[in-house]
């Protein structure tokens, strides 16, 4: 899993992997989490994917708009 570059500073993501329809998000707490198109949406993942790419603004976008829906706790 790539490492998240997390450029603000205070972001609680660690690292992230990408897969055509999810995406996988490992928080510092150590808990992982897959948000898939069916339980989380597709505009919602390919959000989650371009700030994972970016390194910023990831789990705000998930607070914000995704909170619980992921598919599986990892």
């Amino acid at each position: 899993m790539p490492v998240y570059d997390n450029l603000s500073g205070d972001s609680d993501v660690y690292s992230f992997d990408l897969g055509k329809d999810f995406i996988i998000v490992r928080f510092t707490t150590n808990e992982s989490f897959l948000y898939t198109y069916l339980t989380t949406g597709a505009q919602h993942i390919e959000n989650m994917k371009s700030f994972a790419l970016q390194g910023q603004g990831l789990s705000s976008y998930i607070k914000r708009f995704v909170g619980e829906r992921s598919a599986l706790k990892l």
